[in-house]
């Protein structure tokens, strides 16, 4: 008997594991539709902000701009907080999307704001005599 329970319990463990795989592995799969139906509006499609939702929300452009410096200095943690809970203007995911989605969202976009080229920082020119 005692070994039938230890039996049963491993093959609900074993079950409900490769149920959150599954899920996860769906969830990285689909990330770029993703990402395309429920971030590109404001976002982009090339993650670097839409102008026009910026003005039809009265923000600057450079906010919705996921490959900017603001989205690369945040960690994995923070930006998904802020795609379940929203932030400014933006509202949260969490009732629409699951953990493992939104994980997989912040994955797709996150890799591309540390890849993007950094601005060279401005050098002046020394006065003339």
């Amino acid at each position: 008997m005692k070994n039938a329970i230890i039996g049963a319990v491993a093959a609900c463990a074993l079950a409900a594991s490769l149920a959150h795989a599954a899920e996860k592995t769906k969830a990285k799969t689909d990330a770029t539709a993703l990402y395309k139906k429920n971030c590109a509006a404001c976002h982009g499609a090339k993650m670097q902000g839409n102008p026009g939702m910026a003005k039809v929300f009265k923000l600057e452009p450079g906010l919705l701009d996921l490959k900017g410096k603001a989205t690369a200095e945040k960690t994995d943690e923070a930006l998904v907080k802020v795609v379940s809970e929203g932030s400014g203007k933006m509202p949260g995911y969490k009732k629409s999307l699951s953990a493992a989605e939104i994980a997989a969202v912040v994955a797709y976009f996150h890799p591309a704001a540390k890849a993007a080229p950094k601005a060279k920082p401005e050098t002046k020119e020394p006065a003339k005599p």
